[in-house]
């Protein structure tokens, strides 16, 4: 019975025009995939780039057209990013249908390209498809909301990072990152971010109970 459920195939969640989903991904064998700076703003300027129903050419070529973005039809709207050194996390809504599939193909795959012919390297830089989480209720909204924006604080990193997160503080303006469906819940950026930083505080609390629980089992 056992090998039998080890078989089964995993359900496949539908990406749905209108909806949002949490989308994330990390490097094959948890290898880092963002090795410095340019690395990190390469994908970043990929983000805007690659998201568009008629986008053509590399991410080189379009970054010479300045008002490029503003005049095309998005596949999807970004509303939160949060990159690390092994892995990415962000917050999406299709817009139209293929959306995200056809966004994160162009990303994943443009970014991989980047990425291997910089460090002389070949294969796969990913772990598989990406993954997702479909988003069900407002309350799961909030909460991957600030998951996504402040995941640096939840793996407690003190390397370099890039996340949407100074976007949503108005310390940057970036027009890609659609703040909306979660700022206008808020009376100001800032009782936002006072919500996101206890809700990532409390999941890393857990985190660590749960750490330490395993590691006492490990020990009876």
């Amino acid at each position: 019975m056992g090998g039998i459920l080890k078989t089964m195939p995993r359900k496949i969640i539908p990406l749905v025009t209108g909806e949002t989903y949490h989308v994330f991904n990390r490097g094959v064998d948890k290898r880092i995939i963002f090795k410095d700076k340019t690395d990190y703003f390469r994908f970043h300027k990929s983000l805007q780039l690659f998201n568009s129903e008629d986008q053509t050419g590399s991410v080189y070529e379009q970054s010479f057209k300045k008002d490029w973005i503003d005049t095309q039809t998005p596949l999807i709207d970004i509303h939160a990013y949060c990159l690390l050194k092994n892995h990415f996390h962000l917050l999406l809504t299709q817009l139209v249908d293929g959306g995200v599939s056809e966004f994160m193909k162009r990303l994943g795959g443009g970014y991989t390209l980047y990425f291997n012919e910089r460090y002389k390297r070949s294969g796969s830089l990913f772990q598989g498809t990406f993954k997702r989480v479909h988003i069900c209720s407002n309350e799961q909204l909030l909460y991957l909301g600030a998951y996504v924006n402040l995941n640096n604080l939840v793996h407690d990193t003190s390397g370099y990072f890039l996340s949407s997160a100074d976007v949503f503080k108005a310390k940057r303006a970036e027009s890609f990152v659609k703040t909306g469906p979660l700022l206008k819940q808020y009376k100001n950026p800032e009782i936002f971010i006072q919500e996101a930083e206890k809700t990532v505080a409390d999941i890393s609390r857990r985190r660590k109970l749960d750490a330490i629980y395993d590691q006492t089992n490990l020990l009876e």
